[in-house]
């Protein structure tokens, strides 16, 4: 499903808290946001069992990425760039394999990240799965190993595309002379096909 990709720091893992902050609540579930490198805004929650689970945004336009990241305090033997493979399962839906790169948390224990395009089919079926899912289950070596109520997760998916936007529109450039002035670059070309 994901490709492997470690794209953000032990830093910004160290739980839902990013260096912009927190942009709302919504039903349980954490908005948060980062201005700084790559603007990203993620949706987090800690469960019951103490896991916690992150659905963001990363970056803008067609570069966009969607990532899950999924950890515990008590997953200490995963090592950093592992390869993880897990299976995740909403309600009665097809279960969704997850190709996943390990990662080393900084206040101990692990988890792993998984990476796909955000405007990929497979990412917005991925979306819609968990947006609308009443529960996820984790299986991991064919076993079920943990469930999540995803109770508020359509609500507080939209507010995340919400926030992404406004951070997207926070950041475009102001200078409208910024854009090339060559007449015939890309996209002022009137001969270009």
């Amino acid at each position: 499903m994901f490709r492997h990709v470690l794209v953000i720091t032990a830093a910004l893992l160290a739980g839902p808290a990013l260096a912009g902050g927190n942009y709302a609540k919504v039903k349980g579930w954490s908005i948060d946001y980062s201005d700084s490198g790559q603007p990203q805004c993620l949706m987090s929650g800690t469960f019951e069992t103490g896991t916690f689970v992150s659905l963001s945004l990363i970056g803008a336009g067609r570069d966009m990425e969607q990532m899950l990241l999924m950890a515990h305090k008590d997953w200490r033997s995963i090592r950093e760039g592992q390869d993880i493979e897990v299976v995740l399962r909403f309600d009665d839906k097809t279960p969704w394999t997850v190709t996943a790169d390990g990662v080393e948390m900084d206040a101990g224990g692990g988890g792993f990240i998984a990476v796909d395009p955000a405007y990929s089919d497979e990412a917005g079926r991925f979306a819609t799965d968990f947006k609308y899912a009443s529960v996820m289950t984790l299986a991991i070596n064919g076993r079920d190993w943990d469930h999540f109520n995803l109770k508020g997760s359509a609500a507080a998916y939209e507010k995340m595309v919400e926030c992404q936007g406004r951070l997207l529109a926070a950041s475009a450039p102001k200078d409208p002379f910024a854009a090339s002035t060559d007449p015939f670059a890309t996209g002022n070309d009137p001969f270009a096909r």
